[in-house]
């Protein structure tokens, strides 16, 4: 019997009869036994060319980083603000000297040997403290300005040590 490809002829002068499918079957075999050796050889192949390509890096340095991400934050106040400048209180209960600077869209907050800063947004009478150095949350406050004296009402703050030194206290201007 002769096979080809496709086909399985007899032999010449074997007459039509049963026709062997054993050679469809080796044939078979062979096919399957290269195609499950393809996916080992592709995986080999990868691997080698990953080892090359991570030979090749540029530089021996610290991989590149990501840029920071900014964190929105309110507004500052474009204009000078009437109420920017330095500030002193004396809390009631500890006889503490707080000092307030206010100045360029940030603050500065004083009180014995501890300081705090972030940043400001007045908008009217109305100002937010946030990115504090001591607190998270932004605090909000109205003011009240009456020739020296700067007075502070709390409209919420989730800093306590921050509203213990700004509610209700008079702050007299020291610069």
């Amino acid at each position: 019997m002769r096979v080809s490809r496709y086909f399985a002829h007899p032999a010449p002068g074997a007459g039509v009869g049963r026709v062997s499918h054993a050679p469809f079957k080796a044939e078979r075999a062979d096919r399957c036994a290269v195609l499950s050796k393809a996916p080992r050889y592709m995986l080999a192949r990868l691997y080698l060319l990953g080892v090359i390509l991570a030979g090749c890096g540029g530089s021996s340095g610290p991989p590149p980083t990501a840029p920071p991400v900014s964190v929105p934050s309110p507004v500052p106040s474009p204009v000078p603000s009437p109420i920017d400048g330095s500030w002193q209180t004396i809390l009631a209960v500890t006889e503490q000297r707080v000092s307030l600077i206010l100045d360029a869209g940030g603050y500065v907050l004083s009180r014995g040997g501890n300081q705090a800063s972030g940043v400001i947004a007045v908008v009217g009478n109305r100002i937010e403290f946030s990115q504090s150095t001591a607190c998270s949350g932004t605090g909000v406050y109205t003011w009240t300005l009456t020739g020296n004296s700067l007075q502070f009402a709390m409209l919420g703050d989730p800093c306590p040590g921050r509203a213990e030194v700004l509610a209700g206290l008079t702050y007299i201007k020291s610069g």
